[in-house]
């Protein structure tokens, strides 16, 4: 397996809200992408990616510990905008790919996208949580 990781600003920010950790070792690849521009977009997803990062390192390979890392991703990054007024609205998108052997788990949350690239095709793996996602799967717009 092979593992590429690509950011980009976009075309509204100024700064770059998003976090890549990979652990090709523990076979952990997490990207998140924060969301709030000046309310702390970058801190959420820093937080996210480590949550999730350490609760996935301590633990059996199963669809139930990666939903505990989501759970606990989402937890600290609510928390903590409660307790600072200055991070309140924060948040963050998380895509986390882990794998052991010839398994493989993905857990996503938000817009940004995880992908497979097999045999000369590029194919999305992960559906886009968002009003424009629902949009097009409703068939309200193409």
């Amino acid at each position: 397996m092979k593992a590429f990781v690509k950011t980009h600003v976009g075309l509204v920010r100024e700064q770059n809200e998003d976090t890549v950790l990979a652990d090709a070792a523990r076979g952990i690849f997490i990207l998140a992408d924060g969301m709030g521009g000046h309310k702390a977009g970058e801190v959420a997803s820093d937080m996210a990616a480590r949550a999730v990062q350490g609760v996935l390192e301590e633990g059996e390979f199963s669809p139930v510990r990666l939903r505990a890392a989501i759970s606990a991703a989402n937890r600290a990054v609510y928390e903590r905008q409660l307790d600072d007024e200055a991070l309140s609205g924060m948040g963050t998108t998380l895509t986390v790919l882990w794998v052991r052997g010839e398994r493989a788990l993905l857990g996503h949350v938000g817009d940004s996208r995880a992908y497979l690239w097999q045999a000369g095709t590029l194919r999305q793996l992960s559906e886009d949580h968002s009003v424009v996602g629902e949009m097009v799967r409703a068939g309200a717009i193409t």
